[in-house]
């Protein structure tokens, strides 16, 4: 039995010790205990990265362990995660703290809810913990679902809704740095308490509301993001300011809906995390999202979707950075699968695609996705490859931006409904031009001799809910 997966199995027996807690003909009670298990088994076939070479494959599981205390105006939360992977002890496998982290608390919060504080029927809510959150569109700050880790912040959170569906966040947190970070620590799985202090602080405002056009919703926000370098944790010295607006129509059967996400990045950070590193730069960066889509009136309900992304990327000007940064927001939902795979993110691409999806029933649910996705700067790095162009190659000028084609397909079915889904999927990204001159960005001087060929990733997965 391979380390560390005795400690699973323990997880996997208490959580069905609780599941009869669940089921129940009493009152109502002010506990709720809840959680799920998830094994994932991933493969990918040529790999892109920069670093590495071959093929890849990852089995993953992810235990949940949730209790929830709640009575009038109080509410409190607790919830562990034990996050793990096998069959990644090759060392040209991917093994990151987005796929490992043993054995850690997760939340641990109280809230409190006044009423009527100042308007009829309002309710402010107070946070205070470790805690998990959503927040607008999901792209900066979310609980992550697709990979194997979740992000947690430890901090202060306030939400205020009133009864016209205005709706204020408003929250100082110190976002939480898994522990260990070590490539052979995490390959063992081993265990060891998170991080979170004041060198790495998250706060921000966001607002959103109704509109009175065509049924839609607008949101505006400011998050800022600091850190700070030391000899123990070396980091770029973040120093980022983002503010964003979003409108939005959410999909229905019969009519069109649309989504337009624009945000702008500036302050100062460093170039590398190397704590020897002292130069800062002005940052300047920008992000655009457009969706325009409609839900068809038939049995399937088939919806379509025209989407375009735009993530600058940094150019080569003196004292200036212009590579957007998406904070700790996932990217699953837009840009395909992340665990071994994530090749696009919100970085440096200019991105068009078509997503079609269809539900036959509430049982099964699909989805196909294409995306064409180029390069803003070709002597940045592309997304998250760390393939880029040598910019002291007289050729780069010539070379197309053009970085390839994904095509995303997903398919999801409940076996039993609310109790164990299996979720499957193929990803097929077919390079073009940029990728297939691209050097190493560690050392553009060394060519990237051997062909890896076009990224194949799929995955399976069971996940059971308790």
């Amino acid at each position: 039995m391979p380390k560390g997966l005795n400690q699973t199995l323990f997880f996997l027996t208490l959580s069905m010790s609780l599941s009869p807690c669940l089921a129940t003909d009493e009152a109502p009670s002010p506990w709720q205990f809840s959680g799920t298990h998830r094994i994932r088994y991933e493969y990918l076939n040529h790999q892109f990265r920069n670093d590495l070479s071959g093929n890849d494959e990852a089995l993953s599981l992810r235990t949940l362990l949730k209790a929830r205390y709640q009575k009038n105006h109080l509410q409190l939360t607790a919830e562990v995660q034990d996050s793990r992977a096998y069959l990644n002890q090759d060392e040209d496998n991917v093994t990151a703290t987005s796929i490992v982290n043993t054995g850690e608390l997760l939340q641990a919060n109280v809230q409190y809810s006044l009423h009527d504080v100042f308007n009829d029927n309002d309710q402010l809510n107070l946070l205070a913990g470790r805690f998990t959150k959503d927040l607008g569109s999901r792209r900066l700050v979310a609980r992550n679902r697709f990979r194997n880790t979740i992000q947690n912040y430890t901090g202060l959170w306030f939400e205020w809704l009133n009864k016209n569906a205005v709706h204020i966040n408003a929250f100082y947190t110190l976002p939480v740095l898994i522990q260990p970070n070590d490539t052979d620590a995490l390959i063992d799985n081993e265990v060891a308490f998170d991080d979170a202090d004041f060198d790495l602080r998250l706060w921000g405002v966001h607002a959103a509301w109704p509109t009175s056009w065509w049924d839609t919703k607008a949101e505006v926000y400011l998050l800022g993001l600091q850190e700070d370098d030391d000899q123990e944790r070396q980091t770029a010295n973040r120093q980022l300011y983002t503010p964003g607006v979003r409108w939005y129509r959410s999909p229905q059967v019969g009519r069109w809906d649309f989504e337009l996400e624009q945000i702008l990045q500036f302050g100062q950070r460093r170039l590398t995390r190397d704590v020897e590193d002292k130069v800062d730069l002005n940052v300047f960066a920008r992000f655009h999202h457009v969706r325009v889509g409609y839900t068809f009136d038939a049995t399937w309900l088939p919806h379509v979707a025209l989407v375009y992304d735009f993530a600058s990327g940094n150019t080569l000007e003196a004292g200036e950075y212009h590579r957007f940064d998406t904070l700790l927001g996932p990217r699953r939902g837009e840009f395909g699968p992340t665990g071994i795979y994530g090749l696009l993110s919100r970085n440096n691409i200019s991105s068009v695609g078509v997503r079609f999806s269809i539900q036959p029933s509430e049982r099964l649910d699909a989805q196909v996705f294409w995306r064409a996705s180029y390069a803003d700067e070709v002597v940045d790095t592309f997304t998250r490859t760390g393939l880029r162009l040598d910019p002291a190659d007289p050729a780069a000028a010539s070379v197309s931006r053009f970085a390839g084609h994904q095509i995303d397909t997903r398919l999801r079915y409940w076996l039993w409904p609310k109790h164990w889904r299996w979720e499957g999927g193929l990803t097929w990204f077919a390079r073009g031009g940029l990728l297939r001159a691209a050097q190493t960005s560690a050392n553009p001087s060394e060519n990237r001799t051997e062909d890896q060929g076009d990224p194949l990733y799929v995955y399976t997965s069971l996940e059971w809910f308790f």
